[in-house]
């Protein structure tokens, strides 16, 4: 049975989580920083997110955890501009791509477990885009094809 994937809206059989195996691997190319295709991006631009995290916190064991609770952070990290978002899913004004984009979910996990031990705690590690920048490696105005 075809299915649609989250992130390329193709209908695809084989999927897990909703996205289909080419988004998956570029997905984990981007996370974990490995190479991507030069086809599918823009080499003259780049895309700065800025993350808030709501990291959780225990001692002791997951499946046992004590003085548990979580601890907000923000992270900035800069990524390849995948050729995915074109010139209408910028705002020209500053730069910028709407936060809540469903394309930006290429650029990370949403959900994760505690990341502490084996995640019988339950706490899960979540991640929002706030801030989402093309910026320009040339002295242009950000223009996408």
């Amino acid at each position: 049975m075809n299915t649609v994937c989250k992130l390329c809206d193709q209908k695809k059989s084989k999927q897990q989580d909703n996205i289909c195996d080419e988004c998956s691997t570029i997905q984990y190319n981007l996370i974990y920083r490995r190479s991507i295709d030069e086809k599918l991006i823009y080499p003259q631009y780049s895309l700065e997110l800025t993350f808030v995290i709501e990291q959780p916190y225990h001692d002791g064991y997951c499946s046992d955890p004590c003085d548990k609770g979580y601890e907000t952070v923000r992270e900035t990290a800069t990524f390849p501009l995948l050729r995915i978002f074109k010139d209408a899913d910028m705002d020209h004004e500053n730069d910028e791509i709407d936060s809540d984009h469903p394309k930006l979910t290429y650029y990370y996990h949403h959900t994760a477990n505690c990341g502490l031990g084996s995640g019988y705690c339950y706490m899960d590690k979540t991640t929002s885009v706030v801030k989402a920048k093309v910026i320009s490696d040339l002295a242009t105005v950000v223009t996408l094809d």
